[in-house]
């Protein structure tokens, strides 16, 4: 008896987690950026389209750059291609 409510808490969570990422409806943007001779690319979701083109930005630069100057100076400079689109919820 244990045993199936253990296994029907898990299923649970597993729906309640895809439910709640599932049903996330706005903007996924992937930013290409050029930093320091490399060229890495991040993607990320946002509710608007700022926000996303924000994040994905940042992600991107994350493994170009060292220190906060760096940082600063990737998160600034316009991508080296960038891609958005709305995402649905369900």
């Amino acid at each position: 008896m244990k045993g199936v409510l253990v296994f029907a808490a898990i299923v649970a969570g597993i729906a309640l987690m895809w439910f709640l990422s599932a049903g996330q409806a706005g903007v996924e943007c992937e930013a290409c950026m050029h930093f320091g001779g490399r060229t890495h690319c991040g993607t990320a979701r946002g509710a608007d389209e700022a926000e996303a083109r924000r994040s994905a930005i940042s992600t991107a630069c994350a493994p170009l750059t060292r220190g906060v100057t760096e940082t600063l100076d990737c998160d600034r400079a316009a991508p080296h291609s960038l891609r958005c689109e709305a995402v649905g919820g369900l």
